[in-house]
């Protein structure tokens, strides 16, 4: 049985990462949040950081 083909996805993570880093780039600088958003941010910029880091790594793996 072929295996299915998955959507490429990283293009996009890729484009939430920088949208994070942007916002907590403002947020630094002195941009008015809600208590706690910049933790949350902050975690969901890391998350996305972490899958990116994992696509990449399955992507650089030879198929077997």
């Amino acid at each position: 049985m072929p295996e299915e083909k998955r959507p490429e996805i990283r293009p996009q993570l890729r484009e939430f990462l920088a949208w994070y880093e942007e916002v907590l780039g403002r947020i630094e600088s002195g941009a008015l949040v809600a208590p706690g958003e910049e933790a949350r941010l902050t975690e969901e910029a890391s998350a996305v950081a972490h899958l990116l880091d994992l696509l990449d790594s399955s992507a650089e793996k030879p198929a077997s």
